[in-house]
């Protein structure tokens, strides 16, 4: 069975050394759906996390965009640029002890995960909710924001926010799913604007 290829991270660099990632990561396997024992631990991210966290990520980010009908331009800006970033950006967010939880099953695979940013004054930020396609449905997402909500709760935190795109499956799980508002639209985010992919972000929060 195929599987996607680890990713290593220079130290200091900005990028993953390859530059880009292996196709592997954009493309379904046969491990990326549910097979023999399906169940799933949430539990805090470890350094060998790093590749099972991008690609759920890349394969995340393709669902989201898929309404938008631009695959290859999708394509081409994970493999060759926020892929490779993403890989940096959680290999020393988890050095430096960040909270990201991941989705493992019992085969010790990553199969989603979500990461928050710092509270403010009573307010945190998602930064990241993905869950490998062929996991959908099965409350995975679900597990991981309750973890998260209830971390936030204990923190004295009593507003989250974060950021889908418009039009996406992602939008109507947040809203009918966690009950997250409708808040404003903001632009295209740059890196997608000049990669051709009509990317509109909404803006949803949600009351804890």
């Amino acid at each position: 069975m195929r599987s996607a290829e680890p990713v290593t991270v220079a130290s200091g660099s900005d990028t993953a050394p390859n530059k880009h990632l292996p196709e592997t990561y954009f493309d379904d396997l046969p491990g990326d759906f549910p097979e023999g024992d399906a169940r799933v631990r949430i539990e805090r991210a470890r350094a060998c996390d790093v590749a099972g966290i991008v690609r759920a990520y890349v394969l995340g980010s393709r669902e989201a965009f898929r309404h938008l009908d631009r695959d290859e331009h999708v394509r081409t800006l994970l493999l060759r640029s926020l892929g490779p970033r993403r890989v940096v950006g959680c290999a020393r967010a988890i050095a430096s002890g960040e909270a990201i939880y991941v989705a493992r099953t019992s085969r010790g695979a990553v199969v989603g995960y979500i990461n928050h940013e710092p509270p403010d004054n009573g307010t945190a930020y998602i930064a990241a909710v993905y869950v490998l396609p062929g996991w959908h449905g099965r409350g995975i997402g679900q597990r991981l924001m309750n973890r998260v909500l209830n971390e936030l709760s204990n923190m004295c935190v009593t507003r989250v926010w974060l950021y889908t795109t418009e039009g996406s499956t992602g939008q109507q799980w947040y809203e009918q799913k966690m009950r997250f508002v409708s808040g404003g639209l903001d632009d295209v985010p740059e890196p997608l604007a000049q990669a051709g992919i009509p990317a509109y972000q909404r803006v949803l929060s949600l009351s804890i």
